[in-house]
């Protein structure tokens, strides 16, 4: 239950556009990628730790830093995680199970 609620916690700061540090917990892999977040290796408390302070202090430089990079998280996130596909998905797997 812990690790869904982390990933729907990343999955919303995604959504919302918000820079998105940390462990990526396997399973959000799917979305935790590097082009536009910054996931560091599980158990990397200092490498966490090294990757705030660089995006902190960016940050600090430019508002914008990376605005482009988490405008395609939000997009990435809204698409691929729309209720649209979810529904689409269940809907196709439901007809392999019936189907037999």
């Amino acid at each position: 239950m812990r690790d869904m609620q982390h990933k729907a916690l990343t999955v919303s700061a995604m959504t919302c556009a918000c820079i998105v540090i940390g462990y990526h917990g396997w399973g959000g892999k799917a979305f935790f990628k590097e082009e536009f977040s910054f996931p560091v290796a599980d158990g990397d408390i200092f490498g966490f730790l090294r990757r705030v302070e660089e995006v902190i202090r960016a940050y600090s430089a430019d508002e914008n830093y990376l605005l482009e990079q988490r405008l395609r998280a939000s997009q990435f996130i809204t698409e691929e995680y729309s209720p649209e596909r979810e529904e689409r998905e269940l809907v196709q797997a439901w007809k392999h199970i019936l189907q037999g």
